[in-house]
């Protein structure tokens, strides 16, 4: 099932990962089932513009006229130049087919000057336009410790993709993210070869707090040979036909499905990632009350060292004890070994006993190093292979079925 699950998700971006628009690709540059985003030839250098690049002007208004130029034109890339470094405040695609190419050695420095801040508005936003990217090697810079320990304050995201049709972010780097780093609303999106690096939210001082890498609202969405290490969920998945894989989680709270309520997800897959201090590992989290389903996902050859929470299923995220009729179904762990957890338990399941979770398959689970306690179950059902220590999960008898549905 699970190798039907990988084949699927790339068949459905071999299919829709591709814009027929003339002119250059843009793609990524690593990995497997890469979309490919043909863009006009046109470029649009924000220097032509009147950005100065010496990270005192604000040239806020010179990179929009650039993304404004191309909108108008239907498309192209606007390049921002090395080796300067480029002050802004807040700036947003202005069309469809077009590529914000940050070179290797160029930085985009968010301001932190209030009083220039134009609302509450997100730093980089695409809205309502098809085949857009961001690539190009260089940096984001939220200059996050500005706004981490500020809780009055608006806390902008920094890239807020929004009923966007095609999507590649490839190449970049991103860091001090003020609030969540990317906020996903993206169908047909790929993320290749981009690192996020923000400070843990446990760590000492400065903390960066609710600075998701990736929440993924979207489908069919592809991540690959990616690296993130930040203050909260390293992945936050929320959408169906979801692939993860063949990356670096270090700082963060996991490869995370939820908080879930109302929703119905399938086909989601974590595979062939490190896990390095995470305080979290597989994680799905769903709050009450709630309809809905999260079922057919898939953690699959993940390795973990010093992870506080290798397994972590829980039905309580909201800490309510109010009644929900979400379910939790068909959920694969395999292949996992975790190095010297600092763990509680070797895994943790709390589900709900009206609707428990059921069909959980563990297989060559294992802890080494520092011996955890045994796992937590509760209402929850499955089976298990090769698990040490000794899984807890039970047979779902007759009537637990019955009283479940």
């Amino acid at each position: 099932m699970a190798g039907f699950q990988g084949t699927f998700t790339r068949a459905i971006f071999a299919l829709f990962f591709c814009s027929c628009i003339e002119g250059r690709i843009v793609k990524a540059t690593k990995g497997r089932a890469l979309l490919q985003i043909q863009i006009p030839d046109a470029t649009y250098n924000i220097k032509d513009y009147g950005a100065v690049g010496d990270g005192k002007t604000n040239d806020t208004e010179a990179i929009q006229k650039a993304l404004n130029a191309a909108g108008s034109a239907g498309g192209g890339t606007v390049l921002v130049p090395a080796p300067n470094t480029y002050l802004f405040t807040t700036i947003a695609f202005a069309g469809s087919n077009t590529n914000l190419e940050i070179q290797k050695g160029a930085t985009l420095l968010v301001s932190t000057n209030r009083k220039t801040w134009p609302g509450e508005t997100n730093i980089i936003t695409g809205s309502s336009h098809n085949s857009l990217s961001i690539t190009g090697g260089g940096t984001i810079n939220g200059q996050g410790v500005n706004w981490w320990n500020d809780t009055t304050d608006f806390r902008p995201t920094t890239v807020y993709f929004h009923t966007v049709n095609v999507g590649l972010i490839s190449d970049i780097i991103v860091t001090g993210c003020p609030n969540h780093c990317f906020e996903m609303y993206c169908n047909n999106c790929e993320f290749a070869s981009v690192t996020v690096s923000n400070p843990s939210s446990t760590g000492p001082a400065p903390q960066s707090h609710n600075t998701d890498a990736i929440d993924i609202h979207g489908q069919p969405f592809y991540v690959h040979d990616c690296h993130f290490s930040t203050g909260d969920d390293n992945i936050a998945a929320h959408a169906n036909d979801t692939l993860v894989e063949n990356s670096y989680f270090g700082d963060g709270h996991g490869a995370s499905i939820g908080s879930a309520c109302n929703v119905w997800l399938k086909n989601i897959t974590f595979r062939n990632i490190v896990f390095n201090g995470t305080t979290s590992g597989a994680r799905i989290k769903t709050n009450q009350p709630c309809v809905g389903a999260i079922q057919q996902v898939y953690y699959e050859d993940l390795t973990m060292y010093n992870v506080a929470d290798t397994i972590n299923i829980s039905m309580f995220y909201s800490r309510s004890s109010e009644p929900t009729t979400l379910v939790i179904n068909n959920i694969v762990f395999k292949n996992i070994t975790a190095h010297n957890t600092v763990t509680e338990t070797a895994g943790y399941f709390d589900c709900v006993s009206n609707t428990p979770c059921q069909n959980i398959q563990l297989t060559d689970v294992t802890h080494q190093g520092t011996a955890p306690k045994p796992w937590y179950c509760s209402n929850a059902y499955g089976t298990a292979s090769d698990v040490t220590p000794t899984s807890c999960l039970k047979t779902l008898n007759a009537d637990v079925e019955k009283e479940a549905r």
